[in-house]
């Protein structure tokens, strides 16, 4: 039944499928085996995200920050939450490993922006990063520099005491000094921020 079921949801898939991809089928079967038909454009939305992601690295590694933030913003519109798979420990950290590597191209994405001068997209990665980790406290310096350079310093203040919030009711913890000396230099001297 189960192989029966299987074989139905492949040939309901291709029936639907195949007219988007100029009449080539999405899955191939072989053997006995179905597989992705990546000739006629399909994939995986992970593996593409992560050779993304990887390419996003190497660049940055080597300098290039330019190309790495290309990929990075083309690797990024393959992460669509958390990876479903259940509870195992495995999953579990596959899960952690992409999530973290989502976030770390979302301040890559951030820092290029705010290396050019183009707050409004350095503001718009940053929050994006908190959306999903709101206790980055990078992500917050970032969005308080964004403000400051904006000339909107009154937003930047109330970025520090958000984060401060959040800090306290997750972990009862204070920010880190980097992120207080930032909060205070934007209070007393914010034409040096």
């Amino acid at each position: 039944l189960a192989m029966q079921s299987l074989n139905s949801l492949v040939y309901d898939l291709r029936k639907q499928l195949s007219k988007h991809l100029g009449g080539l089928a999405p899955i191939l079967s072989n053997d006995g085996f179905y597989r992705l038909n990546t000739q006629a454009g399909m994939g995986v939305d992970v593996i593409a995200f992560d050779s993304l992601a990887r390419q996003s690295e190497k660049a940055a590694q080597a300098g290039d920050m330019e190309f790495a933030a290309q990929s990075a913003a083309r690797a990024i519109q393959y992460y669509r939450g958390d990876l479903y798979g259940g509870e195992e420990l495995a999953v579990t950290l596959e899960q952690e490993r992409l999530r973290a590597l989502f976030l770390t191209l979302l301040a890559r994405l951030a820092d290029d922006f705010f290396k050019k001068g183009n707050y409004a997209d350095c503001l718009q990665y940053a929050h994006r990063l908190l959306d999903y980790d709101p206790c980055r406290e990078d992500a917050y310096r970032m969005v308080m520099r964004c403000h400051v350079r904006k000339g909107e310093r009154a937003a930047a203040l109330r970025q520090y005491h958000l984060c401060r919030s959040i800090l306290f009711s997750e972990f009862e913890a204070a920010p880190e000094p980097a992120t207080s000396a930032l909060y205070d230099q934007i209070r007393t001297d914010p034409e040096n921020v």
